[in-house]
């Protein structure tokens, strides 16, 4: 673990966007130099009140847990944690951390980073998005190296947006183990728990569904709440286990639906078409044990023609 914070992996989609601008590039210059996240906090903080504010009419509540945050974790490092209902959840959240006075980084897929969309490309290099790729070992490891540098990383624990009869329901579905894990090395590596801030927003679907743009579905001036939950922290076993990090990923997920009172999870498809995909054995999977894929290996053989080794060394019988 130690070593792989301080030999960091390259981070290949980073690097190629360095290696397609040269030296005096500006915003590479601003990027080595952090001057960009003054001109960001101040770009977020326009976009709160002259999109968000007057198009949506958006209300913070519990805004008394930021000014704990404020007072006791200013120049500290905490994870956020927000459900994942709309089109703009990203620019929403971000504007609304600016207005707050808080330069946060988003963990988001890689496709923010394609290289296909230059100007897209440089906007998400440009405010420091975290790029999801790779395995997860690798994603928690990222956000990691954030934190241990002192910034604050914005999480959209279930990865995407409800569906199936769930679709653009705005509830809060079950997450992935990223936040969990996250928290877990955090401790193991500084020996200090991490602050975790719930976010729950509501009405935000009916402004800006999911996966859709165009009239008549959106109702971009409806009103849009977001509400602050209470900081909390977990408590981990020395060693932990796939049990408890399934618990402790339910109670995080609970902790932004407690927000709105909603009583229990609804359930995440992609999260289960990710299991399925993944195997669908059903083993438990800590960090360091990969499963091994037989299926995939069997073909392999087979159109190799090493087939009957396997056959042999796993006792198998064909028949006739």
């Amino acid at each position: 673990m130690q070593k792989s914070i301080l030999n960091p992996p390259k981070n290949p989609v980073i690097d190629k966007f360095f290696e397609q601008h040269p030296r005096s590039h500006f915003l590479k210059f601003i990027l080595n130099h952090h001057l960009h996240r003054l001109f960001a906090i101040v770009v977020f903080k326009v976009m709160y009140w002259c999109w968000f504010k007057i198009m949506n009419r958006i209300e913070l509540q519990g805004k008394r847990h930021i000014e704990y945050l404020k007072s006791h974790y200013e120049n500290s490092p905490f994870l956020i944690i927000e459900n994942h209902v709309s089109n703009t959840d990203v620019l929403m959240h971000y504007s609304i951390w600016g207005h707050l006075g808080f330069m946060t980084y988003v963990f988001t897929s890689s496709s923010a980073f394609h290289p296909k969309h230059p100007q897209f490309t440089n906007l998400t290099h440009f405010i420091e998005m975290i790029p999801r790729y790779g395995t997860g070992k690798s994603n928690v490891l990222r956000m990691l190296r954030r934190l241990l540098r002192g910034d604050i990383v914005n999480l959209f624990t279930a990865g995407t947006y409800p569906s199936g009869e769930y679709s653009n329901t705005g509830l809060v579905q079950e997450g992935f183990s990223g936040g969990t894990r996250l928290a877990y090395q955090y401790w193991k590596k500084t020996g200090k728990k991490l602050l975790i801030q719930p976010v729950c927003s509501i009405g935000a679907n009916k402004a800006y569904p999911p996966r859709s743009w165009l009239p008549p579905k959106p109702k971009l001036n409806h009103k849009i709440i977001v509400k602050f939950g209470e900081p909390f922290f977990l408590d981990f076993s020395e060693e932990i286990t796939y049990d408890e990090i399934k618990e402790k990923t339910k109670e995080m997920q609970m902790k932004i639906a407690e927000i709105w009172n909603q009583k229990r999870l609804i359930p995440n498809y992609s999260k289960i078409r990710h299991r399925d995909r993944s195997g669908g054995t059903g083993k438990p999977r800590v960090y360091g044990h990969k499963r091994k894929r037989r299926t995939k290996k069997w073909k392999k053989r087979r159109k190799n023609g090493n087939y009957k080794k396997m056959l042999k060394k796993k006792n198998y019988t064909r028949s006739k």
